[in-house]
């Protein structure tokens, strides 16, 4: 099986796909999240039958890639390999700030106003500092967890006869946390600290 790109006319647009012949039934069209557009098709289909399906699914396409591009301007997680840079946009608690590096003999991160301030001597050293800013988040994390635990437990201890949760931190795919009942314990995602906080009332 190879992939063969393939541009197609479409009124006064185009699109381009990437096309598999393989062993199936019907000709199948898949958007990826970069919107790559691939198409799987029966081996003896003619291939003006498959572009006429390409096109007839033009609209399809446009709607997906303009949604996927609006999901990835609004989730505030850093990519992985993102480089933490001056300027770059960062979330934390949903609130959206703007990374600034300055020159100081101690490590800092601290937010001030609309942002987020990374202070270091080494200012070129862009793989520090964001280590640097991944520990303040952690921090953070830990701190804003451990005050909902307070507050929670606050508020529901009358009605339940449970000691107070053991909060632990990680960082999941799938999961915004779980619950452990025998174990008192409670796991929750790393990730939420660049969603809005809600209130536990």
């Amino acid at each position: 099986m190879t992939n063969k790109e393939i541009t197609v006319i479409c009124g006064e647009n185009e699109i381009t796909y990437y096309l598999t012949k393989k062993s199936v039934k019907n000709i199948n069209l898949r958007i990826k999240e970069d919107g790559t557009v691939k198409v799987s098709a029966p081996h003896k289909i003619k291939q003006e039958v498959i572009d006429e399906f390409v096109r007839s699914k033009y609209d399809f396409i446009v709607k997906s890639r303009e949604e996927m591009k609006e999901r990835a301007d609004n989730n505030p997680e850093p990519d992985a390999d993102d480089v933490y840079c001056e300027g770059k946009e960062l979330r934390y608690l949903g609130t959206k700030y703007t990374l600034k590096i300055e020159k100081a003999e101690d490590d800092e991160v601290v937010t001030e106003g609309r942002f987020i301030v990374a202070r270091t001597i080494d200012t070129e050293n862009l793989a520090y500092i964001k280590k640097m800013v991944n520990n303040w988040y952690y921090n953070k994390t830990r701190e804003l967890f451990k005050r909902l635990n307070e507050e929670t437990y606050s508020v529901y201890r009358e009605y339940y006869n449970v000691p107070k949760a053991n909060i632990q931190i990680k960082s999941m795919k799938s999961r915004w946390g779980c619950c452990y009942m025998k174990e008192g314990k409670i796991v929750m995602n790393s990730r939420l600290i660049y969603y809005p906080e809600m209130s536990v009332r």
